[in-house]
């Protein structure tokens, strides 16, 4: 249309020149200049981030509250903070090389641009008729929805992968359990909880058909909640369905009922939005005592992840690792397993979590085969460290983090891990320390020093 000097009408609707109405469908289509208008003198705008669950991280945006409670998210360009561009199906009457477009930067604006510019699309529906079409229209185009639920939780409107609700998304096999457990642990978005599941259940479920992102009718259910808003949960062409929790169970839906069950061999990924939970498991790995090691550290988000670096008896991480801010230095500190006040581990973790005794790190060098190896982080680094594993052949990763004194990072080519248990001289705590040649428990780390901590349960 660059080029075309006769091209002056507004196109909304129409399939031909409106990629929202050619992508989506349905009553879809591209915003006129006015609805733009409308939307920017009535609602209030704020810079925030929202959780993408398809690159499975927070991304920055413009989050919009008009005069309902409702609100939609405008996703910002990465390489552009704050800068937000949308077309409208507008041209722009007084220069036919520009189209209109609305946006977001440090303030709200109005105007137009070039037409061969690849902006952004956020599509719209006219209010629905009273007559329904056989095929759903998209429940909600929100990353979460709030159901009216007893927890407050807010289920994602999409499976993990996919782009609208119909969608299947990414299916997973029952070996990727701990990743996504992992992945998502003490987050906000999360997996659902045994709890969250069956307040699902008590919603109001009902068949129906909508259509993906490619067009496709789509079998599932429409999940209304006490308040009237829903989600859709789409079955497979077995005609079931299958959404992994965040312990041990599943909740499995088909043409009869939803149940839960064990954690199956394949599932889909359904995040909710809600008080953060800790659902981590510890890994078996038969020790005499029987204690069980975190299959991360705290403040890690996957296994090879450093996590966060506590000075000995504190439980929050800083910017600087001195004697004159640390808590314990020169302090006759007991063993304080379990204790919120030092345990780095119980602070942030809670439940049975705890930091490992000089004893029980003894225990892990003893009887446990040690590999060198390596493993990527959630920042996709290789990160060198020890696969230790058990006599059962269950296994965890300790990630060579090195350690922190003053505000800089030191031997990242060896492993620095906090014990509970102090040394009576009051300077020093017991720890375990490792390279690629070598392992032990000793006392060598000045409590004022970060190090890494990795949790247990017994």
């Amino acid at each position: 249309t660059f080029e075309n000097s006769n091209f002056d009408f507004d196109f909304s609707g129409q399939k031909k020149y409106d990629a929202a109405k050619a992508k989506l469908g349905g009553n879809w289509r591209m915003p006129t200049q006015e609805e733009a208008l409308e939307l920017l003198q009535n609602c209030s705008f704020t810079y925030k981030e929202a959780y993408n669950a398809r690159i499975m991280q927070k991304v920055p945006g413009i989050q919009v509250k008009c005069l309902t409670k409702n609100t939609i998210f405008f996703p910002v360009e990465y390489s552009y903070r704050r800068k937000v561009y949308y077309w409208t199906s507008s041209p722009e009457t007084d220069n036919i090389l520009r189209s209109i477009l609305f946006g977001y930067q440090d303030s709200l604006f109005f105007g137009n641009d070039f037409r061969f510019v690849g902006n952004r699309i956020r599509a719209v529906q006219d209010k629905p008729k009273a007559e329904k079409s056989k095929i759903e229209d998209v429940v909600s185009l929100e990353p979460f929805v709030d159901l009216g639920l007893p927890s407050g939780a807010k289920w994602a409107s999409a499976n993990l992968g996919g782009e609208r609700p119909a969608d299947m998304g990414n299916v997973y096999a029952g070996d990727k359990k701990m990743f996504l457990w992992t992945t998502f642990n003490a987050s906000n978005w999360r997996l659902p909880t045994k709890k969250e599941f069956a307040e699902l259940q008590d919603c109001e479920w009902t068949l129906t058909v909508q259509q993906n992102s490619e067009g496709e009718n789509v079998d599932g259910y429409k999940v209304t909640g006490p308040n009237g808003n829903s989600i859709f949960l789409p079955l497979m062409k077995s005609g079931k369905g299958i959404v992994l929790g965040g312990e041990a169970f599943s909740l499995n839906y088909g043409p009869k009922k939803a149940f839960l069950e064990v954690v199956a061999t394949s599932f889909f990924v359904r995040l909710v939005e809600g008080e953060s939970v800790n659902y981590l498991e510890g890994v078996d790995l038969a020790l005499p005592s029987g204690t069980r090691w975190a299959p991360m550290n705290v403040g890690a988000q996957i296994p090879a992840d450093y996590g966060d670096y506590f000075a000995w008896g504190e439980t929050k991480p800083k910017k600087e690792y001195t004697e004159e801010n640390s808590l314990t230095y020169n302090t006759a500190t007991y063993d304080f397993v379990s204790n919120p006040k030092y345990d780095a581990a119980t602070a942030n973790w809670g439940g049975k979590w705890k930091m490992p005794t000089r004893a029980q790190m003894r225990e892990l060098v003893e009887n446990c085969k040690w590999e060198w190896t390596t493993m990527v982080n959630s920042q996709r680094k290789k990160v060198d460290g020890y696969k230790v594993i058990g006599k059962n052949g269950n296994s965890i990763f300790l990630p060579a983090a090195g350690y922190r004194q003053g505000s800089d990072l030191f031997y990242e080519s060896s492993g620095d891990y906090w014990s509970a248990t102090p040394d009576e001289a009051g300077g020093r705590a017991y720890g375990l320390g490792f390279d690629s040649g070598n392992r032990d428990v000793n006392n060598y780390g000045n409590r004022y020093s970060g190090r890494i901590v990795r949790p247990v349960q017994e």
